[in-house]
């Protein structure tokens, strides 16, 4: 995540970079979308590593956390950079509940944490309004050159009309570029090849019994990963559970509004951090990192 930040840094300043990271639409010069060719797809990486890391950082000693906070830094620098609401949106969710769950382990109490809790969203609004860029940007949501919330609304409105045609079935997987078409919105400009909503395409594309897998699956690797997190006395099994836990979060939400899972890295680092969540419920606490927990 820090090198694919820096990366970005690189070519947000116009340096040198290969031809095949050159930016691929005009105007994307003011954005940081480093290897990625969509903002959005970037900031969903970098949400799910930043989550981790902080995860990884809470549950380290203080004397080892001044190099990995900086390489967290840049990570959070290049999500603020890659100008992507949805990804803001989603760091800042994970962000309240890797802390409500960190300081609640650490026996703070709820009204304490509440209160931390608004003390960080009104630092983060006043950091946004003293940004004209960040204002402009929460406030495009009607620009007819972008899929704006407004046009996700609209394409939203097709789906819905294709899963009342065969709510159980759905067009079939793989098919929705082609299957959309048919309900396509007269306002919605060029081809949409997604639905800008993970959860809604899927339905789409295999109906609604889907969601029960989907949904049982989900509600498993919470279930275990909290339950983990408040048992182990490791302090490295809890960093991985926490952060696995507020990644996943974060791109639970995020693709509320995207398709972050189905770009390959991005869904090949949601795989990897469902199976440490897992999969630290069953290994062993073994060597200097599983210490417990002070």
């Amino acid at each position: 995540g820090t090198l694919i930040s820096f990366l970005g840094f690189i070519k947000y300043a116009g340096g040198p970079m290969p031809a095949f990271w050159v930016y691929s639409k005009n105007g994307q010069e003011s954005q940081l979308i480093s290897t990625f060719v969509n903002r959005n797809h970037l900031a969903g990486y970098l949400e799910m590593v930043f989550a981790l890391g902080l995860g990884f950082i809470l549950f380290r000693p203080a004397e080892r956390i001044l190099f990995w906070s900086s390489c967290l830094l840049l990570i959070l620098v290049g999500l603020f950079l890659s100008m992507s609401r949805g990804g803001w949106i989603a760091t800042f969710t994970s962000l309240i509940f890797i802390g409500i769950l960190f300081f609640r382990q650490k026996g703070m109490s709820k009204v304490k944490i509440w209160a931390a809790t608004m003390a960080l969203f009104l630092t983060v609004s006043l950091s946004f309004l003293g940004s004209n860029t960040m204002v402009e940007r929460l406030l495009s949501f009607k620009n007819p050159n972008e899929p704006s919330l407004l046009l996700r609304l609209s394409a939203w409105k097709g789906c819905t009309k294709l899963i009342l045609e065969d709510p159980l079935h759905g067009t079939g997987l793989g098919t929705f570029p082609w299957s959309f078409t048919a309900v396509r919105s007269a306002g919605l400009p060029k081809r949409w090849r997604e639905a800008h909503n993970d959860y809604l395409q899927i339905v789409t594309e295999m109906g609604l019994l889907v969601l029960i897998p989907i949904a049982w699956g989900l509600l498993l690797v919470f279930r275990i990963g909290l339950k983990t997190f408040w048992n182990t006395k490791s302090r490295f099994r809890a960093g991985v559970t926490l952060g696995g836990l507020g990644a996943i979060m974060a791109i639970l939400i995020h693709s509320l509004i995207d398709f972050n899972i189905q770009i390959t890295s991005n869904g090949i680092l949601f795989s990897v951090l469902v199976a440490l969540v897992m999969g630290s419920a069953t290994s062993k606490a073994t060597g200097p990192k599983s210490r417990e927990i002070h």
